[in-house]
């Protein structure tokens, strides 16, 4: 993601470092593994989501509002929480790129269902 996202991601591991994970710099193979020792996997439409999308590990996947969840979303998954980022009311255009106006509050409401049921 953008660097906002990125010092966010690294914000939340450093305050809770025995529960999160981030992991960009590894390769495909590490990155499987750790998405698939799981205990929930959220992240943002791209190939690691889609991993993701391939086992049984909760999950919640962050959708862009021209490529929503239902569009690109993964199929016949038990648990999928995923998102839709809420459409700006000036409109979805391919400009906007920030997955930073889909709220923390509802990521973490979707993490509270999605780790009950697991």
């Amino acid at each position: 993601g953008a660097k906002q996202e990125s010092e966010s991601i690294d914000d939340l591991c450093n305050r809770h470092p025995f529960c999160t994970t981030a992991f960009y710099g590894q390769n495909l193979r590490e990155t499987a593994a750790i998405v698939f020792a799981s205990d929930l996997y959220i992240g943002v439409d791209m190939g690691v989501t889609q991993i993701a999308s391939c086992g049984n590990v909760p999950m919640i996947g962050l959708y862009q509002c021209l490529i929503t969840k239902e569009r690109a979303g993964p199929l016949e998954h038990p648990c999928d929480f995923s998102l839709n980022m809420p459409t700006p009311s000036s409109g979805c255009s391919k400009n906007l790129n920030s997955m930073g106006i889909i709220s923390a509050k509802d990521v973490f409401h979707a993490a509270e269902k999605a780790v009950r049921l697991n």
